[in-house]
Protein backbone atom coordinates (compact mmCIF):
# COMPACT_ATOMS: atom_id res chain seq x y z
CA UNK A 1 0.00 0.00 0.00
CA UNK A 2 2.75 2.38 0.95
CA UNK A 3 4.92 1.41 -2.20
CA UNK A 4 2.28 2.28 -4.27
CA UNK A 5 1.74 5.91 -2.75
CA UNK A 6 5.12 6.25 -2.83
CA UNK A 7 4.77 5.21 -6.53
CA UNK A 8 1.89 7.40 -7.45
CA UNK A 9 3.14 10.28 -5.36
CA UNK A 10 6.72 10.19 -7.71
CA UNK A 11 5.02 9.84 -11.02
CA UNK A 12 3.09 12.90 -9.78
CA UNK A 13 6.01 14.58 -9.03
CA UNK A 14 7.40 13.78 -12.31
CA UNK A 15 4.88 14.62 -14.71
CA UNK A 16 4.32 17.92 -12.78
CA UNK A 17 8.60 18.73 -13.58
CA UNK A 18 8.18 18.12 -16.88
CA UNK A 19 5.06 19.83 -18.25
CA UNK A 20 5.74 22.39 -15.01
CA UNK A 21 8.87 23.69 -17.08
CA UNK A 22 7.17 24.02 -20.52
CA UNK A 23 4.07 25.25 -19.53
CA UNK A 24 6.11 28.20 -17.06
CA UNK A 25 7.44 29.23 -20.82
CA UNK A 26 4.95 29.05 -22.53
CA UNK A 27 3.51 31.58 -19.76
CA UNK A 28 6.17 34.08 -19.75
CA UNK A 29 7.20 34.15 -24.05
CA UNK A 30 3.06 33.81 -24.56
CA UNK A 31 3.77 35.63 -27.40
CA UNK A 32 1.87 34.78 -30.57
CA UNK A 33 5.29 34.56 -32.75
CA UNK A 34 6.65 32.19 -30.32
CA UNK A 35 2.94 29.24 -30.30
CA UNK A 36 4.77 27.46 -32.77
CA UNK A 37 7.89 26.39 -30.90
CA UNK A 38 6.24 25.80 -27.99
CA UNK A 39 3.64 23.81 -29.35
CA UNK A 40 6.74 22.10 -30.42
CA UNK A 41 8.58 21.63 -27.36
CA UNK A 42 4.56 20.64 -25.60
CA UNK A 43 4.51 17.98 -27.84
CA UNK A 44 7.67 16.34 -27.07
CA UNK A 45 7.06 16.74 -22.97
CA UNK A 46 3.83 14.46 -23.78
CA UNK A 47 5.79 11.88 -25.63
CA UNK A 48 8.35 11.14 -23.03
CA UNK A 49 4.99 11.06 -20.57
CA UNK A 50 3.39 7.77 -22.30
CA UNK A 51 0.73 6.75 -23.82
CA UNK A 52 -2.11 7.94 -22.01
CA UNK A 53 -0.89 11.62 -21.62
CA UNK A 54 -0.39 11.04 -25.81
CA UNK A 55 -4.39 9.80 -26.95
CA UNK A 56 -5.24 12.57 -24.03
CA UNK A 57 -3.68 15.16 -26.02
CA UNK A 58 -4.54 13.65 -29.66
CA UNK A 59 -8.34 14.16 -27.86
CA UNK A 60 -7.52 17.89 -27.08
CA UNK A 61 -6.27 18.37 -30.46
CA UNK A 62 -9.87 18.54 -31.24
CA UNK A 63 -11.12 20.90 -29.12
CA UNK A 64 -9.32 24.44 -30.76
CA UNK A 65 -11.35 26.09 -27.71
CA UNK A 66 -9.17 24.98 -25.25
CA UNK A 67 -5.71 24.98 -27.47
CA UNK A 68 -4.62 27.45 -30.15
CA UNK A 69 -4.56 26.08 -33.84
CA UNK A 70 -0.94 25.69 -33.38
CA UNK A 71 -1.11 23.36 -30.76
CA UNK A 72 -3.78 21.79 -32.50
CA UNK A 73 -2.01 20.48 -35.55
CA UNK A 74 0.97 19.71 -33.48
CA UNK A 75 -0.70 17.25 -30.62
CA UNK A 76 -1.96 15.17 -33.86
CA UNK A 77 1.59 14.94 -34.92
CA UNK A 78 2.20 13.13 -31.51
CA UNK A 79 4.62 10.10 -31.80
CA UNK A 80 4.97 7.03 -29.54
CA UNK A 81 8.48 6.18 -28.23
CA UNK A 82 10.18 4.32 -25.59
CA UNK A 83 13.27 2.52 -24.33
CA UNK A 84 13.73 -0.90 -25.23
CA UNK A 85 12.66 -3.60 -22.79
CA UNK A 86 15.90 -6.05 -22.24
CA UNK A 87 15.33 -9.16 -24.32
CA UNK A 88 15.89 -11.66 -21.66
CA UNK A 89 12.44 -9.38 -20.03
CA UNK A 90 11.01 -10.39 -23.72
CA UNK A 91 12.13 -13.85 -23.69
CA UNK A 92 10.56 -14.48 -20.17
CA UNK A 93 7.02 -13.15 -21.21
CA UNK A 94 7.19 -15.18 -24.63
CA UNK A 95 7.49 -18.45 -22.31
CA UNK A 96 4.18 -16.92 -20.15
CA UNK A 97 2.10 -17.47 -22.64
CA UNK A 98 3.21 -20.16 -24.75
CA UNK A 99 3.89 -23.47 -23.56
CA UNK A 100 7.77 -23.26 -25.89
CA UNK A 101 10.27 -20.40 -25.79
CA UNK A 102 11.24 -17.85 -28.42
CA UNK A 103 14.13 -20.50 -30.28
CA UNK A 104 11.80 -23.08 -30.14
CA UNK A 105 9.19 -21.33 -32.00
CA UNK A 106 10.96 -19.51 -34.66
CA UNK A 107 13.48 -20.56 -36.88
CA UNK A 108 15.29 -16.92 -36.29
CA UNK A 109 14.35 -14.04 -34.04
CA UNK A 110 16.22 -10.82 -33.71
CA UNK A 111 17.28 -9.72 -30.18
CA UNK A 112 17.68 -5.92 -31.52
CA UNK A 113 14.23 -4.21 -31.27
CA UNK A 114 12.63 -3.00 -34.71
CA UNK A 115 10.49 -0.56 -32.71
CA UNK A 116 9.89 0.52 -28.98
CA UNK A 117 6.95 2.54 -28.09
CA UNK A 118 5.05 3.34 -24.54
CA UNK A 119 3.01 0.01 -25.19
CA UNK A 120 4.25 -2.15 -26.94
CA UNK A 121 7.76 -3.43 -28.69
CA UNK A 122 8.19 -4.92 -31.86
CA UNK A 123 11.25 -7.89 -33.09
CA UNK A 124 11.66 -9.27 -36.48
CA UNK A 125 11.89 -12.83 -36.39
CA UNK A 126 11.34 -16.03 -39.09
CA UNK A 127 8.67 -18.91 -39.02
CA UNK A 128 10.07 -22.41 -39.31
CA UNK A 129 8.16 -22.15 -42.73
CA UNK A 130 10.51 -19.70 -43.22
CA UNK A 131 7.75 -16.91 -43.49
CA UNK A 132 9.52 -13.34 -41.93
CA UNK A 133 7.27 -11.98 -39.49
CA UNK A 134 7.44 -9.01 -36.54
CA UNK A 135 6.28 -10.08 -33.24
CA UNK A 136 4.90 -7.36 -30.75
CA UNK A 137 4.63 -7.56 -27.25
CA UNK A 138 3.26 -5.90 -24.44
CA UNK A 139 5.56 -3.86 -22.20
CA UNK A 140 5.74 -5.83 -18.76
CA UNK A 141 4.05 -4.14 -16.20
CA UNK A 142 1.64 -1.79 -18.66
CA UNK A 143 -1.59 -2.47 -16.60
CA UNK A 144 -0.19 -1.06 -13.01
CA UNK A 145 1.49 2.04 -14.98
CA UNK A 146 -1.16 2.68 -17.32
CA UNK A 147 -3.89 2.53 -14.15
CA UNK A 148 -1.52 4.88 -12.33
CA UNK A 149 -1.79 7.44 -14.69
CA UNK A 150 -5.24 7.47 -15.53
CA UNK A 151 -6.26 8.28 -11.76
CA UNK A 152 -3.28 10.87 -11.75
CA UNK A 153 -5.07 12.86 -15.15
CA UNK A 154 -8.33 11.94 -14.15
CA UNK A 155 -7.97 13.94 -10.39
CA UNK A 156 -6.32 16.51 -12.44
CA UNK A 157 -8.98 16.71 -14.89
CA UNK A 158 -11.67 16.34 -12.00
CA UNK A 159 -9.83 19.67 -10.57
CA UNK A 160 -9.78 21.90 -13.85
CA UNK A 161 -13.49 21.04 -14.22
CA UNK A 162 -14.58 22.32 -10.62
CA UNK A 163 -12.53 25.66 -10.96
CA UNK A 164 -14.01 26.00 -14.27
CA UNK A 165 -17.63 25.05 -13.30
CA UNK A 166 -17.39 22.33 -15.86
CA UNK A 167 -17.44 24.62 -18.45
CA UNK A 168 -14.95 21.63 -20.19
CA UNK A 169 -15.67 18.58 -18.56
CA UNK A 170 -11.97 17.10 -19.34
CA UNK A 171 -12.69 14.02 -16.97
CA UNK A 172 -15.08 13.01 -19.58
CA UNK A 173 -12.34 13.11 -22.00
CA UNK A 174 -10.23 10.92 -19.54
CA UNK A 175 -13.26 8.64 -19.24
CA UNK A 176 -12.67 7.75 -23.25
CA UNK A 177 -9.32 7.35 -23.22
CA UNK A 178 -9.80 4.72 -20.41
CA UNK A 179 -11.84 2.77 -22.91
CA UNK A 180 -9.66 3.20 -25.69
CA UNK A 181 -6.55 1.62 -23.76
CA UNK A 182 -9.27 -0.91 -22.26
CA UNK A 183 -9.04 -2.57 -26.35
CA UNK A 184 -5.43 -1.24 -26.72
CA UNK A 185 -4.08 -3.73 -23.54
CA UNK A 186 -5.58 -7.16 -24.75
CA UNK A 187 -3.72 -8.11 -28.20
CA UNK A 188 -6.33 -10.21 -29.24
CA UNK A 189 -8.58 -7.52 -29.70
CA UNK A 190 -5.48 -6.15 -32.70
CA UNK A 191 -6.20 -9.77 -33.68
CA UNK A 192 -9.78 -9.99 -34.30
CA UNK A 193 -9.30 -6.16 -35.44
CA UNK A 194 -7.18 -7.41 -38.15
CA UNK A 195 -9.02 -10.56 -39.14
CA UNK A 196 -12.38 -8.05 -39.93
CA UNK A 197 -10.04 -5.88 -41.78
CA UNK A 198 -8.92 -8.89 -44.00
CA UNK A 199 -12.21 -10.00 -44.51
CA UNK A 200 -13.82 -6.86 -46.06
CA UNK A 201 -10.54 -6.51 -48.11
CA UNK A 202 -11.01 -10.26 -49.59
CA UNK A 203 -11.09 -10.38 -53.19
CA UNK A 204 -10.72 -6.53 -53.74
CA UNK A 205 -7.10 -6.31 -55.74
CA UNK A 206 -6.87 -2.31 -55.25
CA UNK A 207 -8.09 -2.43 -51.59
CA UNK A 208 -5.42 -1.56 -49.28
CA UNK A 209 -4.10 -4.28 -47.48
CA UNK A 210 -3.54 -5.19 -43.58
CA UNK A 211 -1.07 -7.82 -42.31
CA UNK A 212 -1.65 -11.69 -41.64
CA UNK A 213 -1.99 -12.45 -38.01
CA UNK A 214 -0.57 -15.87 -36.99
CA UNK A 215 -3.02 -17.02 -34.46
CA UNK A 216 -0.47 -19.82 -33.26
CA UNK A 217 2.01 -17.74 -31.62
CA UNK A 218 -0.47 -14.62 -30.60
CA UNK A 219 -2.16 -14.17 -27.00
CA UNK A 220 -2.87 -11.46 -24.81
CA UNK A 221 0.35 -10.28 -24.85
CA UNK A 222 2.11 -11.14 -28.10
CA UNK A 223 1.06 -10.60 -31.30
CA UNK A 224 2.70 -12.37 -34.59
CA UNK A 225 1.97 -10.75 -37.75
CA UNK A 226 3.38 -10.84 -41.37
CA UNK A 227 6.42 -8.55 -41.89
CA UNK A 228 5.55 -5.76 -44.63
CA UNK A 229 9.37 -5.06 -46.59
CA UNK A 230 8.62 -1.17 -47.51
CA UNK A 231 8.94 1.72 -45.41
CA UNK A 232 6.07 4.65 -43.16
CA UNK A 233 5.11 7.53 -44.44
CA UNK A 234 6.55 8.65 -41.18
CA UNK A 235 10.22 7.74 -42.60
CA UNK A 236 9.41 9.26 -46.07
CA UNK A 237 8.31 12.18 -44.28
CA UNK A 238 11.23 12.50 -42.19
CA UNK A 239 13.66 11.96 -44.82
CA UNK A 240 12.19 14.89 -47.06
CA UNK A 241 12.55 17.32 -44.32
CA UNK A 242 16.14 16.40 -43.67
CA UNK A 243 16.89 16.43 -46.82
CA UNK A 244 18.23 12.40 -46.85
CA UNK A 245 19.40 11.94 -50.38
CA UNK A 246 20.22 8.51 -49.92
CA UNK A 247 16.73 7.24 -49.11
CA UNK A 248 14.94 9.62 -51.65
CA UNK A 249 17.15 8.42 -54.55
CA UNK A 250 15.90 4.74 -53.59
CA UNK A 251 12.36 5.90 -53.00
CA UNK A 252 12.55 7.46 -56.76
CA UNK A 253 13.65 4.25 -58.15
CA UNK A 254 10.25 2.56 -57.42
CA UNK A 255 6.36 3.60 -58.00
CA UNK A 256 5.90 5.30 -55.02
CA UNK A 257 4.22 8.66 -55.66
CA UNK A 258 2.65 10.96 -53.06
CA UNK A 259 -0.49 12.05 -55.01
CA UNK A 260 -1.52 8.19 -55.79
CA UNK A 261 -0.75 7.65 -52.03
CA UNK A 262 -2.71 10.20 -50.79
CA UNK A 263 -5.89 9.26 -53.11
CA UNK A 264 -5.75 5.67 -52.46
CA UNK A 265 -5.39 6.26 -48.39
CA UNK A 266 -8.56 8.96 -49.40
CA UNK A 267 -10.16 6.45 -51.35
CA UNK A 268 -10.19 3.35 -49.63
CA UNK A 269 -11.04 5.12 -46.23
CA UNK A 270 -14.51 6.14 -47.55
CA UNK A 271 -14.74 2.70 -49.13
CA UNK A 272 -14.20 1.29 -45.08
CA UNK A 273 -16.20 3.82 -43.48
CA UNK A 274 -18.70 4.60 -45.58
CA UNK A 275 -19.69 1.32 -47.12
CA UNK A 276 -18.54 -1.48 -44.92
CA UNK A 277 -18.71 0.74 -41.46
CA UNK A 278 -15.44 0.07 -40.06
CA UNK A 279 -12.56 1.89 -39.72
CA UNK A 280 -8.71 1.97 -38.58
CA UNK A 281 -8.80 4.61 -35.43
CA UNK A 282 -5.30 5.81 -35.30
CA UNK A 283 -3.98 6.09 -38.67
CA UNK A 284 -0.92 8.18 -38.31
CA UNK A 285 2.09 8.16 -40.90
CA UNK A 286 3.45 5.68 -38.86
CA UNK A 287 0.98 3.53 -39.19
CA UNK A 288 1.27 3.63 -42.77
CA UNK A 289 3.69 1.36 -44.97
CA UNK A 290 3.72 1.56 -48.54
CA UNK A 291 5.57 -1.83 -49.89
CA UNK A 292 7.31 -1.27 -53.00
CA UNK A 293 7.73 -4.69 -54.53
CA UNK A 294 3.93 -4.74 -54.46
CA UNK A 295 3.54 -1.13 -55.10
CA UNK A 296 0.83 -1.71 -52.42
CA UNK A 297 -0.51 0.65 -49.19
CA UNK A 298 -0.39 -2.02 -45.72
CA UNK A 299 -1.84 -0.57 -42.66
CA UNK A 300 -0.37 -1.38 -39.26
CA UNK A 301 -0.90 -1.39 -35.25
CA UNK A 302 -4.98 -2.14 -34.96
CA UNK A 303 -4.91 -1.42 -31.44
CA UNK A 304 -7.94 1.13 -32.35
CA UNK A 305 -10.72 0.45 -34.86
CA UNK A 306 -14.18 1.71 -34.30
CA UNK A 307 -17.55 0.61 -36.17
CA UNK A 308 -20.44 1.65 -37.54
CA UNK A 309 -23.88 0.43 -37.28
CA UNK A 310 -26.06 0.85 -41.11
CA UNK A 311 -27.61 3.76 -40.16
CA UNK A 312 -24.66 5.42 -38.30
CA UNK A 313 -22.54 4.83 -41.08
CA UNK A 314 -25.21 6.42 -43.22
CA UNK A 315 -25.57 9.25 -41.02
CA UNK A 316 -21.79 9.53 -41.37
CA UNK A 317 -21.44 9.61 -44.87
CA UNK A 318 -24.84 12.15 -45.27
CA UNK A 319 -23.13 14.93 -42.92
CA UNK A 320 -19.51 14.19 -44.24
CA UNK A 321 -20.75 14.53 -48.16
CA UNK A 322 -23.22 17.40 -47.52
CA UNK A 323 -20.74 19.07 -45.65
CA UNK A 324 -18.31 18.93 -48.40
CA UNK A 325 -20.89 19.90 -50.55
CA UNK A 326 -21.57 23.40 -48.88
CA UNK A 327 -25.06 21.95 -48.09
CA UNK A 328 -25.33 23.18 -44.53
CA UNK A 329 -29.04 22.22 -43.64
CA UNK A 330 -28.84 18.78 -45.03
CA UNK A 331 -25.54 18.15 -42.58
CA UNK A 332 -26.69 20.00 -39.56
CA UNK A 333 -30.10 17.42 -39.75
CA UNK A 334 -27.63 14.44 -40.68
CA UNK A 335 -25.18 15.44 -37.55
CA UNK A 336 -28.51 15.97 -34.92
CA UNK A 337 -29.95 12.49 -36.12
CA UNK A 338 -26.36 11.28 -35.05
CA UNK A 339 -26.56 12.87 -31.66
CA UNK A 340 -29.15 13.21 -28.33
CA UNK A 341 -31.62 15.83 -28.62
CA UNK A 342 -33.85 15.35 -25.80
CA UNK A 343 -31.82 18.24 -23.89
CA UNK A 344 -30.49 20.29 -26.48
CA UNK A 345 -31.63 23.41 -26.26
CA UNK A 346 -31.59 26.63 -28.57
CA UNK A 347 -31.96 24.70 -31.86
CA UNK A 348 -31.88 27.35 -34.02
CA UNK A 349 -29.07 29.50 -32.54
CA UNK A 350 -27.02 25.91 -32.77
CA UNK A 351 -27.72 25.44 -36.18
CA UNK A 352 -26.76 29.06 -36.64
CA UNK A 353 -23.51 28.17 -35.68
CA UNK A 354 -22.97 24.81 -37.19
CA UNK A 355 -23.76 26.69 -40.85
CA UNK A 356 -21.53 29.32 -39.72
CA UNK A 357 -18.74 26.69 -39.30
CA UNK A 358 -19.05 25.15 -42.47
CA UNK A 359 -19.42 28.04 -44.51
CA UNK A 360 -16.10 29.49 -43.07
CA UNK A 361 -14.10 26.69 -43.98
CA UNK A 362 -15.73 25.53 -46.80
CA UNK A 363 -17.48 28.26 -48.26
CA UNK A 364 -13.68 29.92 -50.28
CA UNK A 365 -13.54 25.84 -52.11
CA UNK A 366 -16.69 25.86 -53.56
CA UNK A 367 -16.49 29.54 -54.50
CA UNK A 368 -13.17 28.42 -56.39
CA UNK A 369 -10.77 30.39 -53.76
CA UNK A 370 -7.95 28.52 -52.31
CA UNK A 371 -7.35 29.41 -49.07
CA UNK A 372 -3.51 28.58 -47.96
CA UNK A 373 -4.25 29.58 -44.54
CA UNK A 374 -6.42 26.73 -44.10
CA UNK A 375 -4.93 23.07 -45.67
CA UNK A 376 -6.32 21.01 -43.64
CA UNK A 377 -10.02 21.78 -43.25
CA UNK A 378 -11.30 18.68 -42.32
CA UNK A 379 -9.70 18.35 -38.68
CA UNK A 380 -10.54 21.98 -38.32
CA UNK A 381 -14.55 21.31 -39.48
CA UNK A 382 -14.67 18.42 -36.93
CA UNK A 383 -12.75 20.00 -34.14
CA UNK A 384 -14.90 23.23 -34.25
CA UNK A 385 -18.22 21.46 -34.24
CA UNK A 386 -17.09 19.33 -31.31
CA UNK A 387 -16.41 22.56 -29.29
CA UNK A 388 -19.70 23.57 -30.45
CA UNK A 389 -21.69 20.27 -29.26
CA UNK A 390 -19.13 20.83 -25.84
CA UNK A 391 -20.83 24.49 -25.50
CA UNK A 392 -24.47 23.68 -26.02
CA UNK A 393 -24.07 20.93 -23.78
CA UNK A 394 -24.62 18.32 -26.48
CA UNK A 395 -23.48 14.47 -25.02
CA UNK A 396 -21.50 12.86 -27.97
CA UNK A 397 -22.43 9.22 -28.27
CA UNK A 398 -18.58 7.46 -28.14
CA UNK A 399 -18.60 6.18 -31.56
CA UNK A 400 -19.04 9.71 -32.69
CA UNK A 401 -15.78 10.57 -30.63
CA UNK A 402 -14.08 7.87 -32.35
CA UNK A 403 -15.22 9.08 -35.40
CA UNK A 404 -14.23 12.21 -35.55
CA UNK A 405 -10.95 12.02 -34.00
CA UNK A 406 -9.95 9.63 -36.81
CA UNK A 407 -10.89 11.43 -39.52
CA UNK A 408 -8.62 14.28 -38.10
CA UNK A 409 -5.53 12.07 -37.68
CA UNK A 410 -6.25 10.54 -40.73
CA UNK A 411 -6.66 13.77 -42.87
CA UNK A 412 -3.23 14.84 -41.17
CA UNK A 413 -1.54 12.08 -42.59
CA UNK A 414 -3.00 12.67 -46.00
CA UNK A 415 -2.39 16.50 -46.58
CA UNK A 416 1.29 15.66 -44.99
CA UNK A 417 2.02 13.21 -47.44
CA UNK A 418 0.28 15.25 -50.60
CA UNK A 419 -0.44 18.85 -49.05
CA UNK A 420 -1.99 20.03 -52.84
CA UNK A 421 -5.08 17.82 -52.21
CA UNK A 422 -8.19 19.74 -52.89
CA UNK A 423 -11.50 19.59 -51.31
CA UNK A 424 -13.12 19.37 -54.73
CA UNK A 425 -11.36 16.10 -55.67
CA UNK A 426 -12.06 15.14 -51.65
CA UNK A 427 -16.04 16.09 -52.47
CA UNK A 428 -16.19 14.15 -55.92
CA UNK A 429 -14.93 10.78 -54.52
CA UNK A 430 -17.78 11.31 -51.30
CA UNK A 431 -20.12 11.99 -54.00
CA UNK A 432 -19.00 8.46 -56.16
CA UNK A 433 -18.73 6.24 -52.48
CA UNK A 434 -22.71 7.55 -52.31
CA UNK A 435 -23.55 6.35 -55.69
CA UNK A 436 -21.51 3.10 -55.07
CA UNK A 437 -23.56 2.66 -51.47
CA UNK A 438 -26.99 3.26 -53.18
CA UNK A 439 -26.42 0.66 -55.66
CA UNK A 440 -24.92 -2.24 -53.16
CA UNK A 441 -28.46 -2.00 -51.31
CA UNK A 442 -30.70 -1.32 -54.51
CA UNK A 443 -32.27 -4.73 -54.84
CA UNK A 444 -32.85 -4.69 -50.85
CA UNK A 445 -34.84 -1.01 -52.23
CA UNK A 446 -37.02 -2.22 -54.50
CA UNK A 447 -38.43 -5.28 -52.15
CA UNK A 448 -39.99 -1.85 -50.62
CA UNK A 449 -43.45 -0.49 -51.73
CA UNK A 450 -42.09 2.86 -50.67
CA UNK A 451 -39.37 3.44 -53.23
CA UNK A 452 -41.99 3.04 -55.96
CA UNK A 453 -43.26 6.45 -54.76
CA UNK A 454 -40.40 7.91 -54.08
CA UNK A 455 -39.33 7.22 -57.73
CA UNK A 456 -42.40 8.69 -59.19
CA UNK A 457 -41.64 11.74 -57.09
CA UNK A 458 -38.14 11.99 -58.29
CA UNK A 459 -39.85 11.46 -61.95
CA UNK A 460 -42.13 13.83 -61.56
CA UNK A 461 -39.08 16.76 -60.09
CA UNK A 462 -37.37 15.96 -63.41
CA UNK A 463 -40.24 16.24 -65.58
CA UNK A 464 -41.09 19.67 -63.86
CA UNK A 465 -37.50 21.07 -64.53
CA UNK A 466 -37.45 19.99 -67.91
CA UNK A 467 -40.78 21.58 -68.47
CA UNK A 468 -40.24 24.72 -66.79
CA UNK A 469 -36.71 24.95 -68.72
CA UNK A 470 -38.38 25.20 -71.70
CA UNK A 471 -41.15 28.09 -70.51
CA UNK A 472 -38.79 29.87 -68.32
CA UNK A 473 -35.46 31.78 -68.75
CA UNK A 474 -32.80 30.34 -66.99
CA UNK A 475 -33.03 32.72 -64.26
CA UNK A 476 -36.14 31.58 -63.28
CA UNK A 477 -35.00 28.08 -63.27
CA UNK A 478 -34.80 26.13 -60.02
CA UNK A 479 -31.31 25.54 -58.92
CA UNK A 480 -30.12 22.00 -58.10
CA UNK A 481 -30.25 22.28 -54.38
CA UNK A 482 -33.44 23.39 -54.78
CA UNK A 483 -34.29 20.25 -57.16
CA UNK A 484 -32.44 18.07 -54.55
CA UNK A 485 -35.16 19.12 -51.98
CA UNK A 486 -37.99 17.92 -54.26
CA UNK A 487 -36.23 14.61 -54.68
CA UNK A 488 -36.05 13.92 -50.82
Amino acid sequence: MHKHLFLTLRRTAHIALRMGIVLMRIFLFRHKKHRQAHAVRLRRAIERLGSVFIKFAQLLALRPDMLPSEYCHEMLHLLDAAPPVAIHTIEKMFEEQFPVGIKEAFASFDPHPLAAASMGQVHRATLKSGTEVVVKFLRPNLETIMRRDLKILRFVASCYDVLTLWSINLAAMVDEVRAWTDEELDFRNEAASMTIFLKHIAGDPVANRVPRVFTEWSSRRVITMEFIDGFSMNRYMKAVRTKDKDFLKTVSKTRFSTHDVAIRLFRECCKYVYLKGVFHGDLHPGNVIYCPKEDAIYYIDFGIIGTLTDSQRLQCLRYARSSLCGDTSDAFDALMKMLDMSHIRHLSKLRECHDRILAGIFAPESAGIADPDTPQRIGTWLSQTMSLLQKYRVKIPFYLIKYFRALAVFESTVFEIFPDLSIREMERKMRNISIVNILNHFSELLEGEPLNAMLLRGVNAIEDYLYKGNQSSPAEQPSPVALAGKLQ
